[in-house]
Order: structure tokens, then C-alpha cells, then sequence
């Protein structure tokens, strides 16, 4: 349920209606849609960006860490790309070369090794349900849902489309308004409009590939 209350008066003493939410009765009736990121969960992705740009082969740290982009295409900061490269090292995932370069410090080379192809494809598979609302978490495995066998692709988009209809039943409820019939500030209307705009057309286009992944299912009789 929304509500719309009366809480914010501006300088020249218009009042500014504000929505808020009332939380739900029974916590466990809705999926969490935004749960809160953990460095883990950052570090996971960072893992992905890195891995899968290493598919088409080596790479200097510096050439990785100026075409690595976020989904929202934004830069993975430094810190993240190098010590993200170290760590990969470490576990064998990554092998590195020294180069050198006339009138240039040395540069590391890094090439992916089996190993790292394998935990890249682990990481693309571990999409839990309560992380599927997460658009970075979710955009990340989608752009390499080529990688990985119709079973794992249908489970991910699956719980996408989970989270989406949670997402679009909330800021439909924001769009319907509160008790008595209060409209939301225009902004705002506007901005959940848009936002609900964009949640259906992605949910109509990730329903087309979740049909695509589970007719490629093997069915057994």
C-alpha cells in the first residue's frame, strides 16, 4: 500500500506531497528487489567484467583497465581492476608475462587460463533469486548468457523476470496512488511512469529469451 502525506512545506508555504511506503505485513510476501551490495557481490562482477574481456585473449593491465566497463558504462575504478587482477593471479586463473617497452616501463601481459574459464563460467551461473533484482548483477550475465548451457540461462532469466514483476507491481502501486485518490508531485508520477515504462519492455524482451532458453531444454519423457 502507498501513501501519499503531507510532511514538507516549501519557503513560501506550498505544501509538497511526499510518497512513502508502508511496509508489507508479512516480510517474507515480497522478494527483496534492491538487497543491499556486499563487497563480495562487487568483487563477483568485477571478476566477470575482467574474466570475459580476457576471452578473445592477453591483454596489458593497462588496456584492461581502460575498456572495462561497468553495465551502466562506468569505469571499474583502478583499485577494483588491479587488485581484482592480483587476485585472479594468485588463484591460478590468470597467467602473467613481463614485457618491455623502449623508453617505457615494463608491462604485465595477462591471458586467461582454464582455470579462469571455468570460474568465469561458475560466476556467470551463481545468480541467486534474492540477487536477480539487481540490474548490474543481473546485465553483467546476460551479455555472456551465450557462454553457459540452456538450463543455466533459463534459471537466470527466469529469476529475472521473478524480480521484475515484484519491481513493476511496486511502482505500479506508487502510479495508482494512496487512499482517497492523492496524485503523486508530477516529478515523481513522472518518474515512476518511466521507470514502469522501461520494467515492462524489459520484461517483454527477457520473456522472449527465457522461452528461447527453455525450449532448448532437453525434455525427458
Amino acid at each position: 500500500m502507498v501513501h501519499l502525506v503531507l510532511d514538507r512545506t516549501r519557503p513560501g508555504g506550498d505544501v509538497v506531497r511526499t510518497a512513502t511506503r508502508r511496509q508489507p505485513t508479512d516480510p517474507s510476501a515480497r522478494a527483496p528487489v534492491h538487497p543491499r551490495r556486499t563487497g563480495d557481490d562487487e568483487t563477483m562482477v568485477t571478476e566477470i567484467l575482467i574474466l570475459s574481456h580476457l576471452l578473445e585473449g592477453p591483454l596489458h593491465g593497462y588496456d584492461i583497465k581502460r575498456n572495462v566497463r561497468r553495465p551502466d558504462l562506468g569505469r571499474v575504478k583502478n583499485n577494483a581492476v588491479y587488485s581484482t587482477l592480483a587476485r585472479l593471479r594468485a588463484s591460478g586463473s590468470l597467467e602473467s608475462r613481463t614485457e618491455a617497452a623502449a623508453g617505457r616501463p615494463d608491462r604485465q601481459v595477462f591471458s586467461l587460463t582454464e582455470k579462469g574459464r571455468q570460474r568465469l563460467l561458475d560466476r556467470i551461473v551463481d545468480l541467486p533469486a534474492s540477487r536477480a533484482g539487481d540490474d548490474e548483477e543481473f546485465y553483467v550475465r546476460f551479455a555472456l548468457l551465450d557462454l553457459v548451457d540452456a538450463p543455466a540461462r533459463a534459471r537466470i532469466l527466469r529469476a529475472r523476470l521473478d524480480a521484475l514483476e515484484t519491481k513493476i507491481s511496486i511502482a505500479q502501486e506508487y502510479l495508482d496512488g494512496a487512499d482517497g485518490g492523492a496524485e503523486l508531485p508530477r516529478h515523481a508520477g513522472a518518474m515512476f511512469a518511466h521507470l514502469h515504462t522501461m520494467l515492462l519492455s524489459e520484461k517483454r524482451w527477457v520473456t522472449d529469451f527465457a522461452l528461447d532458453a527453455e525450449g532448448d531444454v532437453p525434455r525427458h519423457p
